[in-house]
Formats: C-alpha cells, structure tokens, sequence
C-alpha cells in the first residue's frame, strides 16, 4: 500500500489535494492506484485457441507448377578510408 500526504488523493501524476493541487510529484502506478481506492483486479480473460483443420483433395487432372529461383549477385563496393582531422595514414 502506498502512503502520502494527509487528505491527499494518488493520481498518474503524484499526490493531489481535494482542491486540485499538486502537493508531491510521485510516480505512482495505475495497479497502485487501484489498490488505494479498493478496485478489484479483473482476472484476465482466458484465452481460446482456435484450430482450423484443412483437408485437400486431389483431382485426377493435376497440374504442375514450376517455380524458377533467380539469383542476383551483388558486387561489394570497396570501403573507402576515413581520415580523420586531415591526418593520413601511411
């Protein structure tokens, strides 16, 4: 359980007084402040798998399809030297 100032209310923003004030800048949690003013915590949902069963059939008149890979060949650029601050190497 979080504490904080008297009277005060926990927001996102820290501890506020009833007149809108921000009394202490505070990280405060949303599962925080639902603890403070009694929320319960939902269970999650559960979850539902759902399955989808595939059935394939053949004709007797099948066709054939052919798949051509291309290859391309990339030619590496030669990598260029950095100079730095007008020095070069030797």
């Amino acid at each position: 359980m979080i504490k904080g100032p008297k009277n005060a209310v926990p927001t996102l923003r820290g501890w506020v007084a009833p007149n809108g004030e921000l009394l202490k800048v505070q990280k405060i949690t949303q599962a925080q402040i639902d603890e403070w003013n009694g929320t319960p915590v939902e269970a999650p949902a559960p979850v539902v798998e759902v399955v989808e069963t595939v059935v394939e059939t053949q004709d007797e008149e099948s066709t054939e399809v052919e798949t051509e890979v291309v290859e391309e060949t990339v030619e590496d650029k030669p990598k260029k030297s950095k100079r730095r601050w007008g020095f070069s190497k030797k």
